[in-house]
């Protein structure tokens, strides 16, 4: 049966065959069959190939105790004693210039140490420093636009109230308006009630003469006009005719006995021919003339305040037909109260 062998043992054997056949490599040119050639090869192989091992530990034995055998006085071989005169001058180097390196480095251990702390101390200081001047930064513009809008809404507030204030006045005027429209209305109802009646009464009054065609009623602008022909007013010579005074009288006395009759106006008329004779130079003395002399009649014979009467003439301007002797007239305007 096949004995197998040891994985460590084979392990051995394979580095041993290696670091002898490296050493033979590298002193194949010196190699000589004395004691210093194998010293020799052997401070070589540990100084060059060994390594921390079992083997390593070996082979350091077996030199010492090479050299402990070896008699004092023993020269060292060439090229140990190179290689320990080239050892000893590096020594003698680093030792000489461990203190500047040393110094050196120190100093810039210290420096870097000092960077390393500023830079410690001053990365996040200055990441604050900057996200604190962002964030007054960001402050001032949002209160700058506190402020804009603060203002704004202020304008905007006085604005309102401004606009309250003239809507009130206005709703306050429309009110006012609308009650004095109200009243008016009814106010106007009311007169125009009054006058209706007060036509219809004095129709009444006048009711032969008017269906004679004498004498017409109307309402005109809030007042009560009474339109009385010149036929049955004046005769040929320009005076009152009995009829005519009868008329006169009872308008007058009509008007008298109504409170809210202010005054009585008496617009003289003429057709749209135009006068011009040795009597009278043109219509408009003609129509003033005739209006006249119904005043003097209701001042004298029915007695109306003249402070309550007045006369205009009209002449030719203001014709009611297209027959010539019904704009030849004499209106009775009973003025009322507004």
């Amino acid at each position: 049966m096949e004995r197998k062998v040891p994985t460590a043992l084979r392990r051995v054997s394979v580095l041993s065959i290696a670091y002898v056949g490296r050493a033979l490599a590298v002193h194949k040119t010196t190699m000589r069959h004395d004691t210093g050639n194998v010293f020799n090869m052997l401070q070589t192989l540990d100084s060059s190939c060994l390594t921390k091992d079992p083997i390593k530990k070996a082979f350091s034995q077996e030199r010492k105790q090479r050299e402990r055998a070896m008699p004092e006085g023993t020269k060292v071989p060439p090229v140990k004693a190179k290689k320990q005169k080239k050892k000893a001058k590096q020594k003698r180097k680093q030792r000489a210039e461990a203190p500047a390196k040393s110094g050196a480095i120190k100093r810039l251990a210290k420096r870097v140490g000092v960077l390393s702390l500023i830079a410690v101390i001053a990365g996040p200081s200055t990441y604050l420093y900057l996200q604190l001047r962002d964030s007054k930064a960001a402050v001032a513009e949002t209160d700058a636009k506190l402020k804009s809008t603060s203002a704004q809404l202020i304008l905007a507030n006085d604005q309102n109230l401004a606009m309250s204030t003239k809507v009130q006045k206005l709703e306050d005027e429309s009110s006012r308006m609308l009650a004095a429209a109200a009243t008016d209305a009814k106010k106007l109802a009311t007169q125009k009630e009054l006058l209706e009646s007060q036509r219809s009464e004095l129709a009444a009054i006048l009711k032969e003469d008017a269906a004679k065609k004498h004498v017409e009623i109307a309402i005109d602008n809030g007042n009560l006009r009474v339109s009385i022909n010149n036929a049955a007013l004046f005769n040929k010579e320009g005076e009152i005719t009995p009829t005519g005074g009868k008329i006169a009288q009872a308008v007058g006395e009509f008007a008298k006995s109504k409170q809210n009759v202010k005054h009585l106006v008496l617009e003289g008329h003429t057709d749209t021919k135009e006068v011009a004779n040795e009597q009278f130079g043109s219509s408009w003395e003609l129509a003033s003339h005739r209006a006249i002399n119904v005043l003097y009649h209701l001042t004298d014979e029915v007695g109306i305040s003249k402070k309550y009467v007045s006369v205009r003439s009209f002449a030719g301007t203001m014709p009611i037909s297209t027959h010539a002797w019904k704009n030849r007239r004499i209106d009775f305007v009973l003025g009322y109260e507004k």
